[in-house]
């Protein structure tokens, strides 16, 4: 994929709901942003590096591997359940709106996705 097109496909995912509350999240952490990365990604980097959320290697590891893939593959990972014909997100199960709550939110949605595709147990 083009960089240009990966680009657009990007600026298009940002723009969902989840990845605008991580972006306001951002910026209320004062975190720099990198508008060329899905925001969700970016504030669930955040949870592990900084704010201190202890998540398994796998958790942490599929946000590193989610940074390069089509952004079409890390918002299919970041609303989708397998076997859930409905799109979820993680923004619902945030409680508040505290940046630390969201990224919570998104980390342990990554990790249950994570459970139910390789049948691992928390």
């Amino acid at each position: 994929m083009a960089d240009k097109e990966k680009r657009a496909l990007i600026d298009q995912a940002n723009k969902h709901p989840l990845n605008q509350a991580a972006l306001k999240a951002l910026k209320e952490l004062k975190e720099p942003v990198e508008p060329q990365l899905l925001y969700a990604l970016q504030l669930a980097d955040w949870g592990v590096e900084k704010g201190n959320l202890v998540v398994p290697f796998e958790v942490s590891n599929l946000v590193h591997l989610l940074y390069g893939e089509d952004p079409r593959i890390g918002m299919k990972y970041l609303t989708q359940i397998p076997g859930e014909p409905e799109a979820v997100n993680p923004l619902n199960q945030a409680e508040g709106e505290d940046p630390a709550n969201l990224a919570w939110a998104i980390l342990d949605h990554l990790w249950s996705r994570r459970q139910i595709e390789t049948g691992l147990k928390r």
